[in-house]
Formats: C-alpha cells, structure tokens, sequence
C-alpha cells in the first residue's frame, strides 16, 4: 500500500494543479478592451488686433529718359574734331560742343556776307543823299511836293530792301557758321556715335543719339481695380505732387532702391492688356544720391526664417505702414534701361485686420478659435488680398483668436488644442500652410 501511494502521489498532485490551473483560467474577470481617443489636433493662433494699414500697390516697368534724340548735322562738312565725352556713355552739359565739322568754306562766307552788307549800306546811303537833293532841286524849281518819281523814293526803297537783304544773308552765314559746331540740347549722356573725325556729313546726317538726365520716367502699369487704393487723377493730369513710390531693382547682385513720386497717368486704357499706365519720375537719375542698399533682402530672409506667421506678414513693413529701407554704402544711378518693381503707396485703410493669407480658407472663410478651444467656421469681409497677407475690414472681432494652422479635415464645433507642443508636433506646423486662392478682394 505504502508504495501505492509513493507512486500514485506525483500523478495526483499533478491531475490537481491542472485542474487548479484551469479554474482559475475560466474564473478571471473579462477585461473591457477599448481603443485609445486621439488628441485634438495642435493648432497655432493669432490674436485680431485693428489696425491703421498703408496700402502699396506693386508695378514693374522700365526706366526710360525724359527725352531722347537723334542730333542731325544741319550743315556739311568733314568732321575735324570731336569732344571727349563724344562716345557711347559720355556726359555733357546743355550747350556743350559734342563735334565741330570744318568751318572754313563758312568763315569765308560770313566774310563774303558782311562786304555785301557794307554795299548794300552804301548804296543806301547814296540812294538818300541823292534823294535829298532831288527835292531841293524840286522845291527850289518847282514848288510844292515833289511826285515819288521825282524825289527817287522807288530808289531809295529799292536800296533799303538790298539792305536789309544783305543783312538777312549775314546772318545766315553766321547761323551756318555757328552749326559747324553741333552742341548738346540739354544735359544728358551719349547713348551712341554715327560719326568720327574725317568723316563727311551732310545736312540731316544723323552724328548722334543722346538722352536726357535730369530726370526719369518709369511706366507703371497698374490694373483699373487698383485705382481704388490710389489717390491719382484718371484724366492725366497731375501736378507732380502725386502718391511716393519706392523702386527696386538688381544691380551687381544686389537689390537697390530708388525714390520717386507719380506725376500723371496716361488716360487711357491699354487696349491689350486692360492696364492703366501710371508714369513715375526720379529726379537727377545718374547723380546716385538715392541709390541704397535696401534692407527688404534681410528682412525677407529673416522673414522666411523665422516660424512666426505674423513676422512674415508685417516684414519690411514699419509700425506706421510704410516699406522698411535703410541707406547703405553703395550710391548706385538709376540707369535708363534698367528693369525695376515699385510699390506706390496708396491710401490709408482703418481699423482692419492684417491677416497671413494661408489662413484664408476658400470661399473667404476663417476658422475661429473660441473660448472653449473649438473651430468655429466664420466668413469675412476681405477687401484686399496680397500675395502674403489679406486685409479684413468686417466679419472679426478684436481678441479673438484666429486659426493660423492648415488643416484637412474641419467641421464647426471642433475640438483643437492651442499653445505650446512638443518638438514633432510644432515642426509639423512650422512647415508651411497652404496657399488661399479666389479670395474676394483682389489676387495678389
């Protein structure tokens, strides 16, 4: 019996550990499986603030003289000498003598002119003294007054007229003379030579091509919606007192600035492109006072670099509005030819909203963040939209708070999360946003 039990107790302890095992197995409690909820997405906000806003409208065109022409020998002549500005580039001054063709034939035609002159006189002076005596003889013989034939009046006439006539041929001789020596009709450079020493010209033979300096004239053109954030006449008149314009334009690998003013419209409507031309002048182009090295580089790459929506919106723009710019040491001209963009400064528009135009959503809607952390879907008064920024004048209210991040799938009432995440999450929402397009107001 004894060893019965020594051989059957390790079976017997193993049959009721098993079934041990398997109550215990059948009589745990069922365990509620649930599946994790998301997190509300991380969204950036800014917060609506009003504000005084200075409207730029932007152009591009090219920088053309205030005049230009083809100077013409109006003599011949064999060219003996030229200036030395007298070359593609060159300066001069108003009335400075650019060439001088061979003046001789000429001297001795003023020569030949005044001795027909000192005849002419003599003659004259014969013609009265003769005709004075005609009417003492006359007088003294006959009594009364004498006829014209008598007193040689037809004479005399005839002889003031040969005068006078002389005296025209001299000075045309002189003209003559003086149009050996071609000089500058104003002050300007050379934009290109048709003639060198020894060279034989004619009368209308061109010798030049010349421009003047004392000011430019950029056009602008300008689409008619934008004429109502600009404050210039549409008949093309204009007092030379008109909106300021800041031009801009790449030179040795740099971008400079110019300062000008709008000084008319042309009045009338580009027949192919539907623009209205603005025409804005600098004053002194070449004397390079107002040539700057302009600061909106800087500003723009530390606008692209940096993460805050609201920095790249107000980049190069100053509290009052106006384009940033700070002079730099270059002092480069603004050249005829040279291709530049411009912002002329339009009207003042208060009280609105500066908004990033990414935050636009389409059909002009903006999604709100209200004071329970949820998307409230909100349709706005845009009345201009830029190519980064959009100007809202109704439909916000100052404080609230403005949904800056993109976002796929929205639905009013959302729940969001605002304020700080962590480093994945805010990259994420440093990356860009999507581009508005068909906003009301304007594209940029």
């Amino acid at each position: 019996m004894r060893k019965f039990v020594l051989i059957a107790a390790p079976f017997l302890i193993v049959l009721l550990s098993g079934a041990a095992a398997v109550t215990l197995v059948k009589s745990r409690p069922e365990i509620e499986k649930t599946r994790p909820v998301p997190p509300p997405p991380l969204v950036r906000t800014m917060v609506a603030t009003p504000e005084d806003v200075q409207v730029f409208v932007e152009s591009q065109g090219t920088v053309e003289p205030r005049t230009e022409t083809v100077l013409v020998s109006e003599v011949a002549g064999r060219v003996v000498d030229v200036s030395s500005s007298f070359a593609a580039g060159g300066i001069f001054q108003k009335g400075d003598v650019l060439l001088r063709l061979d003046s001789g034939d000429y001297e001795l035609a003023v020569v030949q002119a005044k001795s027909q002159v000192a005849q002419a006189e003599l003659r004259l002076a014969q013609e009265e003294a003769e005709a004075a005596i005609a009417r003492n003889e006359w007088t003294e013989l006959q009594g009364g007054d004498a006829p014209p034939l008598a007193n040689r009046d037809l004479q005399v006439a005839q002889a003031r007229a040969a005068f006078e006539a002389a005296k025209a041929s001299q000075r045309q001789a002189e003209r003559n003379l003086e149009r050996t020596r071609i000089r500058a009709p104003y002050s300007g450079r050379l934009r290109a030579t048709r003639v060198d020493v020894g060279q034989y010209v004619g009368p209308g033979t061109p010798v030049a091509e010349v421009f003047a300096t004392d000011y430019a004239e950029i056009r602008l053109p300008v689409r008619d919606s934008e004429f109502a954030f600009l404050d210039v006449p549409l008949d093309g008149n204009g007092d030379g007192h008109g909106p300021s314009v800041v031009l801009r334009g790449d030179f040795a690998g740099q971008e400079q600035t110019w300062e000008g003013r709008i000084v008319r419209t042309e009045g009338e409507i580009d027949p192919k492109t539907r623009m209205i031309h603005l025409v804005a002048r600098v004053d002194d182009p070449y004397a390079g006072r107002s040539g700057m090295l302009s600061a909106d580089r800087s500003v723009g790459q530390a606008a692209r670099g940096s993460t805050d929506e609201s920095d790249r919106m107000h980049a190069g723009r100053s509290a009052d509005g106006s384009a940033r710019r700070s002079a730099g040491q270059s002092a480069v001209p603004l050249s005829v030819g040279l291709f530049v963009s411009a912002d002329v400064a339009g009207t003042v528009l208060d009280d609105v909203f500066v908004i990033p135009r990414s935050a636009i959503r389409q059909g002009g809607e903006l999604l709100i963040v209200d004071g329970e952390d949820r998307l409230r879907i909100r349709e706005v008064d845009i009345v201009r939209a830029e190519r980064e920024r959009v100007i809202v004048a109704g439909g916000l209210e100052e404080g609230e708070r403005i949904c800056l991040s993109p976002l796929e799938v929205v639905s009013d009432g959302m729940k969001v999360r605002t304020g700080q995440g962590s480093p994945k999450e805010m990259s994420f929402l440093f990356d860009g946003g999507s581009t508005a397009t068909d906003l009301p107001g304007g594209d940029a």
